[in-house]
């Protein structure tokens, strides 16, 4: 995945200028030109020698999603006298007929699967039609970023309801609703963490949610060298303190996946600052939210295809909170950790010996 940005559109419908601003102003490395509607393709186009692009180390260009008789042929001329940029041209399947047309402009080409004015995305079966006419073209997913919402995961379940392809990603400067296990609020500050969901078009099992954790363990490893813990089901940990939360909902025949790290705040509020933390506390290291995106992406693509015994197993393996950890779970039960079941659900061996199965809620160490 390309780094973090907006797209003009987006942030300002057919203001182009004002959406290049807001862009800026929020030290986006990315910027997507849209022109969705055939009338704002020429004033874009026309424009381009006078807009201020240095500081945007991507740029690509968003053609019309509709065309009318004869305007694909038209965008596609005027586009392609801008060809020589090497800015992707992002376009929707639904808007091509003439695939021998846009094969000539090559790799600028760019494939979009995802679409919030679109009934569905493309499968993969479809997708490969469509390359096949188009073989030098790239593909992009559209994630979908705003400054401020209640919650990610309300909005893609919003979107998985209208048919969201598996792999959309929404995330948000700040949510002002940010959900976390059994109705909490996840701490959401404007700009010090990564608040993402992703769309999977997965069988809702339980041990998916240890796969949601397993990826995004493997993303703070590799992008901000970060081993953590797993308190079951859903917590990644350092030195006992929480760095990211994970909720899995069902929605719409898909799964929302919510994740909050906790990447650049300097202190919490008192009610929470004895068990949370940072990843800027732990590395004395400002972090790269871009960064991590770009890395958690694909891994939790790669996990949530692995198998039920894989992710168990895995999950055995990088958590202290899977076996011989007494623990108390949110009903008072009180006992030693035990493994999971075939599931993913946790079990607890009690002091007289009688294994239970926990089968929601989270545990927490017995001093």
């Amino acid at each position: 995945m390309r780094p973090i940005g907006f797209s003009t559109g987006a942030v300002a419908l057919a203001d182009f200028r004002e959406g290049l601003r807001l862009t800026r102003e929020a030290g986006c490395a990315a910027v997507e030109l849209s022109a969705l509607r055939e009338t704002e393709l020429d004033p874009l186009l026309d424009s381009l020698g006078d807009l201020d692009l240095a500081s945007f180390g991507y740029v690509s260009i968003h053609a019309p999603s509709q065309f009318r008789p004869g305007g694909e042929a038209r965008a596609r001329a005027r586009l392609a006298q801008h060809a020589w940029r090497g800015w992707p041209i992002v376009l929707h399947p639904d808007s091509i007929t003439d695939f021998a047309a846009w094969r000539e402009l090559g790799a600028v080409v760019c494939i979009e699967n995802m679409d919030k004015r679109k009934p569905i995305g493309r499968t993969a079966a479809e997708l490969a039609q469509i390359f096949e006419q188009l073989p030098e073209a790239t593909f992009c997913f559209d994630i979908g970023h705003s400054r401020q919402c209640d919650s990610t995961m309300v909005e893609a379940a919003r979107l998985a309801e209208s048919g969201a392809a598996s792999g959309t990603i929404v995330g948000a400067d700040e949510q002002t609703a940010g959900q976390g296990r059994l109705g909490r609020q996840w701490h959401s500050p404007p700009g010090a963490g990564l608040y993402v969901s992703f769309v999977v078009r997965a069988s809702n099992a339980p041990w998916r949610t240890l796969a949601a954790g397993l990826a995004v363990r493997e993303a703070l490893r590799h992008s901000a060298g970060v081993e953590c813990d797993m308190r079951w089901p859903n917590d990644l940990l350092f030195d006992g303190k929480k760095v990211c939360g994970i909720l899995v909902n069902a929605e719409s025949g898909a799964l929302i996946v919510g994740v909050g790290v906790n990447l650049n705040q300097a202190e919490f509020p008192p009610e929470i600052a004895e068990v949370a933390t940072s990843l800027r506390l732990i590395t004395g290291q400002w972090q790269d939210r871009g960064k991590l995106l770009d890395t958690m992406g694909p891994l939790m693509d790669e996990w949530m295809t692995r198998t039920d015994s894989q992710v168990i197993a895995a999950f055995e393996e990088c958590s202290s909170y899977a076996r011989g950890k007494a623990v108390t779970a949110e009903d008072g039960l009180r006992g030693v950790t035990d493994g999971l079941d075939s599931q993913g659900f946790l079990m607890l061996k009690r002091e007289d010996g009688m294994r239970v199965r926990i089968l929601a809620g989270n545990v927490r160490p017995i001093a």
